[in-house]
């Protein structure tokens, strides 16, 4: 049988927010006696006990709290620019979730086409993506920025990289088999339909972004971004 798992960020509360009590009560006609399943999104779980299942205010009591251990020992972060088609961007973010993602950011280059993203959608895509796969830490996002501030912010990261196509000079460009193993931390900058500029590509390396083959196929914004997440989990 499916367990159903509940968001309940507040991991000392006896209630479930409006939202999942909603859910609990009217989609899946839990009861009282019931026992429900529930995740904070930053690696808890926890079995609950339906006290009331009011739909508006579900009180529950905890049976049971544990820790989720994590099998991935490095960090994942993807910065994207964020496509024209907003049900593109949702999809990079949902599979990427199922994948095993823990940071994405949205990046603004010269090409990009979308420059705002609604706030609750993404989080609504992350949170269903979650509870569908089981991946129940919760990656962090951060919102719409420029290029050139979201590099400078992130300098520390020592494998960092640039995935764009240049056929001009391929032996220059690094594969997933080059990456260092065993790092804390990865970042790949993953631009927007028009890919980045031949300026923005030269910027980043300057600073240390490696440049970084995903094929010779040139992909869409949101596989790139899919591929390299799943490299990334497979390192």
């Amino acid at each position: 049988m499916s367990i159903n798992y509940f968001y309940k960020p507040d991991l000392d509360s006896t209630f479930l927010s409006k939202e999942e009590s909603h859910y609990a009560s009217r989609v899946l006609r839990i009861k009282n006696g019931d026992i429900i399943h529930a995740f904070d999104g930053i690696g808890h779980l926890q079995v609950l006990e339906c006290k009331n299942s009011k739909s508006d205010k579900m009180e529950v009591s905890i049976v049971e709290s544990k820790k989720i251990e994590r099998l991935r020992k490095h960090k994942i972060h993807i910065a994207i620019a964020p496509t024209k088609k907003i049900d593109r961007v949702e999809w990079f973010l949902e599979k990427s979730v199922e994948i095993g993602i823990d940071k994405i950011s949205f990046i603004k280059s010269r090409h990009s086409i979308r420059n705002v993203i609604k706030e609750e959608r993404i989080d609504k895509t992350i949170l269903s993506a979650a509870r569908q796969s089981g991946n129940f830490v919760l990656p962090e996002w951060s919102p719409i920025e420029p290029l050139e501030s979201f590099i400078h912010k992130n300098l520390h990261i020592e494998e960092k990289y640039i995935a764009h196509l240049d056929n001009s000079n391929p032996s220059e460009q690094k594969n997933f088999e080059d990456i260092h193993k065993n790092k804390n931390e990865y970042l790949i900058l993953v631009g927007p339909e028009g890919d980045f500029s031949s300026e923005e590509i030269n910027l980043v390396k300057e600073v240390g972004f490696k440049s970084l083959s995903l094929g010779q196929s040139r992909l869409r914004t949101e596989t790139a971004g899919i591929v390299s997440c799943l490299y990334l989990n497979l390192i």
